[in-house]
């Protein structure tokens, strides 16, 4: 029983660090973005082998010209946030 606990706890932390990984990631490129977990790890329907499930919110962009580089925007303040 305690090699089953010790593995979902296993399973947790990697979960865990891949969301931070991916969160660090997101935000270098975009700061504003939200990086959000669904499915079965939400829902607690998850097994120690499930895949992860994320969203990536990025805020409206209301521009006209593209952005030559990730995060261009951010600097111009050009990035007006909605709420949907």
């Amino acid at each position: 029983l305690s090699s089953v606990v010790m593995q979902l706890k296993k399973h947790e932390n990697r979960r865990e660090l891949a969301r931070k990984r991916l969160t660090t990631l997101v935000t270098t490129l975009w700061p504003r973005a939200q990086v959000k977990i669904y499915g079965s790890h939400v829902t607690g329907l998850c097994l120690p082998t499930s895949d992860l499930d994320f969203v990536i919110c990025l805020p409206a962009v209301h521009k006209n010209t593209l952005a030559d580089t990730p995060g261009a925007l951010e600097g111009r303040n050009a990035i007006n946030e909605t709420n949907q």
